[in-house]
């Protein structure tokens, strides 16, 4: 079977031997001599192609050479074509007739391999992967990972390495999971769930700690959230502030601990707290918030709070909040 291309002329051989003995060559047969018919495949007719002397040449010895296709291969496919000449055997032969030949393809496949700037024309279409995965192999080494003799898995193994996690024998999927146990192993360090607990699962364990550290001042519960739960903290120092007499609710904290000092001026309040440690201001809130006081003159509305012993007095108050001493 011969190669053909649609639409297109091509030359093939013909051999003509004695219509006898078909063994015998038969040599100087013209283009005359010629009756030439083709058929495509699968066809009930033939069609009878004109054998020019341009279509015909004679090579010696029986052989000769026969142009045709340009208006007859119309389609691909097979097509059979025979040669009859007076006194000769009928030479037959077939041509597989495509849009493209085979060196046609492998020639824009080499060009677009080319165009890759990956190697050269060579139509060893395996040599020029080989010349991009080179590419490829010298663009990791940039990275300052291994040599351009160095597989580009194994680099990029190296590179995982750098996060301390396997060897250079551990696959990336194994040296992932070893980062993930180590982030998990880091959040366990906070003490909350194990290594066997999703990092998502930890996450929201953390959460439900810092929750539950909230409600421990009595604020919300653990189904709250935390935004809520700082909110309401913020709520209860209000309040607190409130307790002083000073203010409502919807005064913002800095503005109601001004107006304890005084009014526009925090000079009274900056007074008693002078020279008073952090912890001696909490603790004369905490007396005020959770109610350890005693009224020892209701006709002048004397107020005193103490200590957590009862007995130890630590602010007296007056109805009258400018009048008040820190003890």
């Amino acid at each position: 079977m011969f190669e053909g291309k649609k639409n297109t002329d091509k030359w093939f051989p013909v051999v003509l031997l004695d219509g006898t003995d078909l063994v015998t060559p038969e040599a100087g047969k013209v283009f005359g001599d010629v009756t030439c018919k083709y058929h495509a495949e699968a066809g009930t007719s033939q069609s009878a192609y004109s054998v020019t002397t341009d279509d015909w040449k004679e090579a010696g010895e029986g052989q000769y050479w026969l142009r045709i296709g340009a208006s007859e291969f119309t389609a691909e496919g097979k097509y059979q074509v025979s040669v009859a000449v007076a006194g000769c055997a009928t030479y037959r032969f077939v041509v597989e007739v495509t849009d493209e030949t085979m060196a046609e393809l492998i020639n824009q496949m080499d060009t677009i391999i080319s165009h890759l700037d990956s190697g050269t024309n060579s139509l060893n279409v395996f040599t020029e992967l080989s010349d991009i995965e080179g590419k490829v192999d010298n663009v990791i080494d940039d990275l300052g990972v291994g040599t351009v003799s160095t597989s580009i898995i194994a680099k990029l193994s190296d590179i995982t390495d750098d996060l301390g996690v396997g060897t250079v024998s551990t696959t990336i999927v194994a040296e992932l999971a070893g980062i993930e146990a180590k982030v998990d192993a880091a959040i366990d360090d906070l003490g909350v769930g194990t290594v066997s607990t999703s990092i998502i699962a930890e996450l929201s364990g953390i959460e439900s700690k810092v929750d539950t550290a909230i409600d421990d001042l009595g604020v919300g519960t653990v189904s709250t959230t935390i935004v809520a739960e700082l909110a309401a903290v913020e709520g209860k120092v209000d309040n607190v502030i409130d307790d002083l007499g000073v203010g409502t609710e919807s005064t913002t904290i800095l503005e109601e601990v001004v107006s304890a000092g005084g009014g526009s001026s925090a000079a009274v309040l900056e007074a008693d707290i002078d020279g008073m440690e952090l912890k001696d201001v909490v603790e004369r809130l905490q007396a005020i918030t959770y109610g350890r006081k005693r009224v020892n003159f209701p006709e002048r509305g004397q107020t005193t709070y103490y200590k957590q012993d009862g007995v130890t007095p630590l602010l007296v108050m007056y109805d009258d909040i400018n009048e008040r001493e820190v003890v």
